[in-house]
């Protein structure tokens, strides 16, 4: 399930995709900034081998509290996308996610797809 900060606190427990720009890290613990703007922090379970502080990441993971996550595994961007990552889109796809549920992703993607092949 996609989130943002925002949304943490409404699936605590529960394990979740969160996209954002690492502000600060310091051994295991960074702080993120999620789409909408929050900061949210990040556990990892050791010390990542190359810094990620300025980057874009995908970190999919616990939520542990409403503004904690801890890490299962995440992903680094490439750096163009990091240049053109564009936080206030995501963070509209993701409202209409929680408010739409995925499904609803799936249902515009197909009829998307199908209009196109026609």
């Amino acid at each position: 399930m996609r989130v943002t900060g925002k949304f943490l606190k409404d699936h605590l427990g529960k394990r979740v995709s969160i996209i954002g720009k690492i502000l600060e890290a310091n051994g295991t613990k960074c702080k993120l900034e999620s789409a909408c703007g929050m900061t949210v922090k990040i556990n990892f379970n050791e010390e990542p081998e190359n810094s990620l502080v300025n980057q874009v990441v995908e970190i999919i993971g616990v939520i542990k509290a409403a503004d904690t996550i801890a890490v299962d595994e995440f992903l680094e961007f490439p750096l163009e996308f990091t240049q053109d990552y564009d936080k206030a889109t995501h963070s509209v796809a993701v409202d209409i996610e929680q408010q739409y549920g995925s499904k609803f992703w799936a249902d515009v993607a197909f009829a998307e797809a199908e209009a196109v092949t026609k």
